[in-house]
């Protein structure tokens, strides 16, 4: 041990200091409007997580739609994997999985994935939320919400249909036939 003055001497005492940890919120980049085929699966992009705590903490993801499906890619290498996906394919799905991951598979081509219902023309909400689970042990559980509208469009007969049939009729298959 060493006195204050440089030199070297047999008295030492030992200090503790507590740096506190602090836990940052996430935060999410998304597109405030999308565009959409009708009955073409369309790649969403653009979406991002941010956490100042790091790729290694896991986070949980929610994304939903009103008026069509959403899919999210378990294949991308150091992505997401299958198991961290619950409700693939459906109107509400969840990713839990370290922030790294999740964003790895979000910059992959085609990696989230809209289809709107059978016959939908007209608008559709795109809901994300992210939550960071209470990383770096310090409460409360962080999050962030936001919102993209999206537009599906179609032909002139497409928006003719939407705009005198009610959509419960233009999702049904074996109505076609009969009302339109």
């Amino acid at each position: 041990a060493y006195n204050t003055t440089g030199l070297e001497s047999d008295y030492s005492e030992e200090a503790f200091i507590t740096i506190p940890v602090t836990n940052h919120p996430p935060s999410l980049i998304l597109p405030l409007q999308l565009t959409a085929e009708k009955e073409t699966a369309s790649a969403i992009e653009g979406v991002q997580v941010n956490d100042a705590d790091g790729d290694a903490e896991v986070m949980h993801m929610t994304m939903a739609v009103d008026r069509g499906t959403l899919s999210f890619t378990d294949v991308v290498p150091g992505g997401v994997a299958p198991n961290q996906i619950v409700g693939n394919g459906s109107k509400s799905l969840e990713v839990t999985a370290p922030l790294g991951a999740i964003n790895t598979t979000l910059v992959a081509p085609n990696s989230l994935v809209y289809l709107g219902d059978r016959n939908l023309v007209g608008p559709d909400l795109l809901q994300v939320s992210v939550t960071d689970n209470g990383n770096e042990g310090q409460a409360p559980i962080l999050s962030d919400a936001k919102n993209a509208s999206i537009t599906v469009t179609g032909n002139t007969q497409d928006t003719w249909l939407n705009a005198f049939f009610n959509e419960a009729d233009l999702v049904d298959p074996t109505k076609e036939t009969t009302v339109y």
